[in-house]
């Protein structure tokens, strides 16, 4: 017999998305809540949970999952391929795996902290050897930021910036530069130099965090917050303005050519809305009706693709 809580979960994916023409469920055993999906091609990608450490794979387009790693329960915040083989992901307890053999077989590269909770939230590798990573070490209720290179493909790191005073949350890499954003701020890096300066910084409190951004081409760019606000730079990410699209939590965006943008996130002030497009390069947004809580949404060659709470995953043909 089928387990009941999965028969009415799947059901109430099947009301809240009947009103979303061109997005197909994906029915799954998963349950738990997935953080992220990555995709290294049309057929093969990775889904991981919020808390179990499970990291799932599919061959066929999303049709069905397989669980290949287990690991303690941990967070897993971020997960980056650079090629149809090479990965590395990482999360809380300073805790880093890498694969080469597209997901097959993972060795452990974790950052030891004696004592101490090291939190890994931001991923970028810039090429095979060369990585970054960043969070904080939590010790005693304290959170200290930390940064950390690689440049031997994390088999070892060496920590740098330790005057940055805030926990950088995600690293995206455009041009020569890492934009780091976090709390209210946006960093920008010098790859060549590993010097970094604000490019924003958030004096009035209206913010919240900044968890994804990303850039359509040299000089436009969009960022979400979980304070709903979408931040705008036209000039390659010198400084940037915004403007408020919702109350709810703003965690991932995308772009999905032209002026068109999708950005997702959570259900949290009741309003309905957790997923919103614009065709304008974030001059406004629509509503998308109902969802589940998105985590994350992710671009393939042909599809969309969104997962969030409750295993939910869905994808759309892009047009």
């Amino acid at each position: 017999m089928k387990n009941p809580i999965i028969i009415i979960i799947l059901i109430l994916s099947n009301i809240l998305l009947s009103a979303q023409p061109n997005w197909e469920v994906i029915h799954t055993n998963i349950t738990e809540d997935l953080h992220d999906i990555e995709f290294i091609n049309d057929s093969v990608g990775f889904i991981y949970s919020y808390g179990s450490g499970n990291i799932y794979k599919t061959s066929d387009e999303g049709f069905t999952w397989t669980i290949i790693k287990q690991t303690d329960s941990i967070y897993f915040e971020q997960i980056q391929f650079i090629d149809s083989k090479l990965a590395w992901i990482c999360g809380e307890k300073g805790k880093v795996l890498k694969t080469n053999d597209c997901g097959t077989t993972w060795s452990d590269l974790s950052i030891t902290v004696k004592d101490k909770n090291l939190l890994l939230y931001g991923m970028c590798f810039i090429n095979d050897t060369v990585g970054y990573l960043s969070g904080a070490e939590m010790s005693k209720n304290k959170m200290t930021p930390k940064v950390f290179i690689t440049n031997t493909g994390g088999t070892s790191w060496t920590e740098i910036f330790e005057d940055i005073p805030q926990m950088i949350l995600n690293l995206e890499k455009k041009d020569n530069d890492l934009f780091a954003t976090g709390n209210g701020f946006i960093i920008r890096i010098n790859i060549q130099k590993n010097t970094w300066e604000y490019v924003f910084k958030d004096s009035l409190r209206v913010i919240g965090q900044i968890r994804d951004i990303q850039f359509a081409d040299d000089k436009f760019g969009l960022a979400s917050s979980f304070k709903g606000k979408i931040l705008i730079t036209k000039n390659g990410g010198n400084s940037f303005t915004y403007k408020a699209i919702t109350e709810n939590r703003l965690r991932s965006i995308a772009h999905l050519g032209r002026e068109k943008w999708i950005a997702v996130g959570d259900n949290n002030k009741n309003d309905g809305a957790v997923l919103y497009i614009s065709n304008d390069n974030g001059g406004s947004w629509d509503k998308k009706g109902d969802f589940p809580d998105i985590h994350r949404v992710s671009l393939t060659e042909k599809h969309i693709w969104i997962v969030g709470k409750n295993g939910f995953i869905a994808k759309k043909q892009r047009k």
